[in-house]
């Protein structure tokens, strides 16, 4: 039988880890916007940006919603659903 201070720990461990699984989560996040900028929006005109500056605006459009976990229904996997989550944004825009 385990007992509570087990218990306790392998709470602790599920926090640590969860704790640096998100940072590193945020760091992949910003590393990837960085890429893309260099590779899309540099060519344009547009300055480059430090790893600072992507983790900063990742994390600002995040909080704001406009990066958006899309999901596919199990029972419709037609791929409609998912591809207007990706396209109703853009139509806001123009």
């Amino acid at each position: 039988m385990v007992d509570n201070k087990e218990k306790g720990l392998a709470c602790v461990g599920a926090t640590v880890a969860i704790v640096v699984l998100l940072v590193a989560t945020i760091i992949i996040n910003g590393f990837v916007l960085q890429q893309l900028w260099a590779w899309f929006v540099v060519p344009l005109g547009a300055p480059s940006i430090t790893l600072t500056h992507a983790l900063g605006l990742s994390m600002l459009l995040g909080a704001f919603g406009i990066i958006r976990k899309v999901t596919v229904d199990k029972e419709d996997p037609s791929w409609g659903k998912a591809t207007a989550e990706v396209l109703s944004p853009l139509a806001l825009l123009g």
